[in-house]
């Protein structure tokens, strides 16, 4: 749940959401995101990118943006309201 809207996630979005969350205010890089995510080296920097677009658009219904993208170095788990 994120405010009164109900959130779905896949497994792997969970794992991207617990990994940001344990880690919250700080910047997790993208090559260690998918390491903790995948735990493989088979997906790169643009599925990581590609997933955290998916969490974007399921909290998009609560009004609220959980990433914060820090360009060239990784992502950020910084909830804020979405602009009205």
């Amino acid at each position: 749940m994120a405010g009164e809207a109900e959130i779905c996630l896949t497994p792997t979005e969970f794992r991207m959401l617990s990994v940001l969350v344990d880690r919250a205010g700080a910047v997790v890089p993208h090559l260690e995101l998918r390491d903790l995510v995948w735990g493989d080296r088979f997906h790169d920097r643009s599925e990581v990118k590609l997933y955290v677009s998916y969490l974007r658009r399921k909290f998009e219904g609560a009004g609220i943006d959980p990433v914060e993208t820090i360009r060239g170095v990784g992502y950020r788990y910084h909830p804020r309201p979405l602009p009205t």
